[in-house]
């Protein structure tokens, strides 16, 4: 013991600090300020403006000195950090994840960096019901070999991994003119996100089976949606393990994290993943005989550790079992979950600029065909582009003409039981209330949602023009007639519902909807309060299920994107794997491109989904509406004291 006491000191100074105090105490301080990255802490706020509103630039940029070396030569970007270099000289690599756009960039900087071992955390869709959002393990092609840029990929054998739910593959990367490298990738498909694994000898098996019999060479991990929770306790576990027996002056976790922090945005973890992850670390040090101790410390570590996951397993024995999925997430989020979301957020879905061209073709189209005087302007902002894939024709016309564009993205969705059918848009403007009134009539819409105020529409801005009738019953325009069957006052829930006849001039077809002007929404922020957009939301179930509902603000991002989010997560709450709200907003900008502008803008939609299902969440735990409830509201009040400075 005293020999490796000497030798492993660092350990010996952890182990005595860890059994020192209470074990709540010392996972609590994975949340103190002083352990997050000084870069993001310092940062000076960068914003720019999209479709006529202030939004943040993000954080990514401060972390592009540690970005891979062979990061600029590639046309198509994927952002991969060193993290970190182990005492065999291998580097440690968190990447984002893989887009059909980047696949040829991710394996030939596999080739580049000389990465030898590729930990995937990708939870295996074959043990689930549905999961349409994603996509097959992206080594496993029709073909065995591949090619992607100068770099040929071929899929040898399989390796026989003796842990629980890893499969191993090898695979075989050669380059013109450079040499062949071998490349050993696991996919570990059990771990979802929101969950702890069950034991540590989880994390212990992957290390020994994965990591330190690994090839000298470099270590790539990542998930789906790049990094996350999952993908840094893995990788603070390996690395702590390495620094306390190799660093002279290391033997402090946090400190180690911090440190990991400095290389990458994102990063932080709950205090029961952090738990976890000392936990495993405690055990690995024993079964490796790097720790040894002879006195009841190690049962009394142990009895801790069952005591502080206590709560959290009850609380999991006492969960509706039709909302596990998202009461898993519910019994572990906290202020520092949400802001590892906001790391990723300001990027999340963007495309590089070089690419944007061949996905918006039509909008491009028309913001030429306006500027040279062709075309009337079919767009509120040129800054605010229009993917094609889920775009809609207007006027008879085929995608190939002109005069089919509106600013407009279809998000159709499965649920459970149904399909749920949206329509994302821009306000029109004076020249396209016509095409407006088109598509209303084309798609059988039958709600339309307008987010805007009314105050909106005037000024010299002007974010809005109504489009319906207003001081009378009827509106004619050049191709249609528009008849107010019913409408109901500006309720307490700041919501005005009408009902309208639309009838084609020419075709003499004809279509009723209705109309949810929610008023209460201000320009360029969230709502004073959620449980009016709670309402809002109950007040579009209740109208129609099979119909189009359309939704609109000004540019059809921020608070259209925002209400689209909502509805989509309360919809699909048990469809998908895990309740991952991250993904959720990534699919929903793969439809409508940068939708939900602002950071609180997506925390005030997962306040209204906890608003949807609180009776639940009480039933699990009585406080967890109101701990999530107090940290979007000091997430709302910074934002708010913020930009209150900035117009000073």
């Amino acid at each position: 013991m005293l020999k490796q006491k000497k030798k492993y000191s660092n350990v010996y100074v952890f182990w005595n600090n860890l059994t020192s105090q209470s074990f709540d105490s010392y996972c609590q301080a994975i949340k103190e300020k002083k352990y997050l990255s000084n870069k993001v802490l310092n940062q000076i706020v960068v914003k720019k403006m999209e479709g006529g509103e202030e939004v943040d630039v993000g954080v990514s940029h401060l972390f592009d000195k540690t970005l891979v070396k062979c990061y600029r030569r590639f046309p198509r970007k994927i952002k991969a950090h060193y993290i970190y270099t182990d005492i065999e000289k291998r580097k440690y690599i968190l990447s984002d994840g893989l887009t059909k756009d980047t696949q040829s960039t991710f394996w030939q900087m596999i080739y580049e960096e000389d990465i030898g071992t590729i930990v995937a955390i990708i939870y295996d869709k074959k043990t689930l019901d549905v999961d349409e959002d994603s996509d097959e393990v992206y080594w496993k092609w029709k073909t065995k070999k591949r090619v992607f840029g100068n770099v040929v990929v071929t899929r040898m054998d399989d390796i026989k991994v003796n842990t629980l739910f890893v499969t191993g593959h090898k695979l075989l990367l050669e380059k013109e003119g450079g040499e062949t490298r071998n490349l050993e990738i696991y996919h570990v498909s059990n771990w979802k996100e929101n969950d702890i694994p069950q034991s540590d000898l989880q994390f212990v098996n992957m290390y020994q089976e994965i990591i330190k019999d690994s090839q000298k060479k470099n270590i790539l991990i990542h998930s789906p949606e790049g990094t996350g929770a999952r993908v840094y306790m893995f990788t603070y576990f390996a690395c702590i393990y390495d620094a306390l027996k190799t660093e002279n002056e290391t033997d402090c976790p946090l400190k180690i994290i911090k440190t990991m922090r400095e290389q990458r945005y994102g990063g932080n973890i709950v205090p029961y993943e952090f738990a976890y992850v000392i936990k495993a670390l405690v055990t690995v040090l024993f079964n490796n005989k790097v720790l040894v101790d002879f006195s009841s410390r190690r049962a009394d570590f142990y009895s801790s550790y069952d005591a502080y996951f206590y709560d959290y397993l009850r609380r999991q024995a006492k969960m509706d079992e039709d909302l596990k999925k998202f009461l898993d997430f519910v019994n572990i989020v906290d202020e520092g979950k949400i802001y590892e979301y906001k790391s990723v957020f300001d990027t999340l879905g963007r495309l590089d600029p070089d690419l944007l061209p061949e996905y918006c073709k039509r909008f491009l189209t028309a913001v030429k065909n306006h500027k040279e005087g062709k075309d009337k302007k079919r767009f509120r902002y040129s800054d605010i582009l229009c993917i094609d894939a889920s775009g809609v024709t207007i006027n008879g016309k085929s995608e190939a003409e002109g005069d089919s564009f509106i600013h407009t993205n279809k998000f159709e969705y499965r649920t459970v039981t149904d399909t749920r059918k949206l329509i994302l848009c821009q306000a029109p403007t004076e020249e396209t209330k016509d095409d407006m009134l088109d598509m209303i009539l084309k798609y059988k819409i039958g709600v339309v949602v307008i987010l805007v105020k009314p105050e909106e529409a005037t000024g010299s801005e002007r974010k809005w023009v109504p489009y319906y009738p207003t001081e009378h019953y009827e509106l004619d325009t050049p191709s249609f007639t528009l008849t107010r069957i019913s409408m109901n006052k500006l309720d307490e829930n700041f919501i005005a519902e009408s009902k309208y006849q639309l009838r084609s001039k020419k075709t003499q077809k004809g279509t009723s909807f209705s109309i949810l002007h929610y008023q209460g929404w201000p320009d360029t922020s969230i709502p004073s309060e959620h449980k009016s957009v709670y309402e809002l939301y109950k007040k579009i179930i209740n109208l129609r299920n099979d119909d189009y509902v359309a939704i609109h603000c000004s540019a059809g991002i921020g608070r259209t994107g925002t209400l689209a989010l909502i509805m989509y997560l309360i919809d699909t709450i048990n469809y998908f794997p895990t309740f991952d709200p991250i993904a959720r907003l990534k699919c929903l900008r793969e439809h409508r491109y940068l939708a939900v502008q602002k950071h609180n803008q997506f925390v005030f939609a997962l306040l209204v989904v906890f608003e949807h299902y609180k009776k639940e969440i009480d039933e699990m735990d009585e406080g967890a509406y109101g701990r999530f409830l107090g940290i979007a509201k000091n997430l709302f009040n910074k934002k708010r004291t913020r930009q209150d400075k900035q117009r000073k």
